[in-house]
């Protein structure tokens, strides 16, 4: 089952690399959820991550939890050229972003550096993750969608997927909730407030 993944995802690296270099959002996010489908065919508990180009990056996300058999998926697997795979979350820097357009292609591209995050303690509904944005915006104009969709792509890079406890993503910016903690420590934070509901 994982050998078609991987034949799959050589047989588009190609392509997922020109959608990088073009920054094309549409074509790569088209790619990109085709190969996730793939993976889910084979571990619903991971998830990937393409980025470049320097370099051109396959990551195999795993959920908190998951990392061995992340580890295992990818083990004896060859890249294809120009590639390299890696297993867990990317690094951050303050150069790195997510890029969103929509169908009438308008954009939307968000710095991680300007994103700080909080995970709500547990409901009845599960888990919310409120995400804080530096910049000024409506969250509810007409551009919310653009702004819930990087939402839900950071969260969905941070955290290696969507766990399913995960109630819902919010984004507001920084004038309405004030300094939270850096994007980074998302993950962590997560199994801060996970692990101490369960033990509850």
């Amino acid at each position: 089952m994982s050998s078609k993944f991987w034949n799959e995802f050589a047989k588009r690296a190609e392509t997922i690399e020109q959608a990088l270099l073009n920054r094309d959002a549409s074509v790569l996010s088209k790619l990109a959820d085709d190969l996730q489908q793939q993976l889910w065919d084979v571990d619903k508990r991971l998830n990937i991550n393409v980025s470049g180009p320097e370099p051109f990056q396959l990551g195999i996300l795993p959920l908190p939890g998951a990392e061995s058999a992340a580890g295992k998926f990818v083990s004896g697997q060859q890249a294809p050229r120009h590639w390299e795979v890696v297993v867990g979350l990317p690094e951050l820097d303050d150069l790195e972003s997510v890029l969103i357009q929509d169908d009438l292609g308008d954009t939307l591209e968000v710095q991680y550096s300007d994103v700080e995050v909080k995970v709500l303690p547990p409901t009845e509904r599960g888990v919310s993750i409120v995400l804080s944005l530096l910049e000024d915006f409506d969250p509810e104009g007409s551009r919310k969608h653009l702004y819930q969709a990087a939402a839900d792509n950071i969260v969905n890079t941070l955290l290696g997927g969507f766990p399913p406890e995960l109630a819902q993503v919010l984004i507001l910016p920084r004038s309405v909730t004030g300094r939270f903690s850096p994007a980074e420590t998302l993950r962590q934070q997560w199994l801060d407030v996970t692990q101490q509901s369960r033990k509850s």
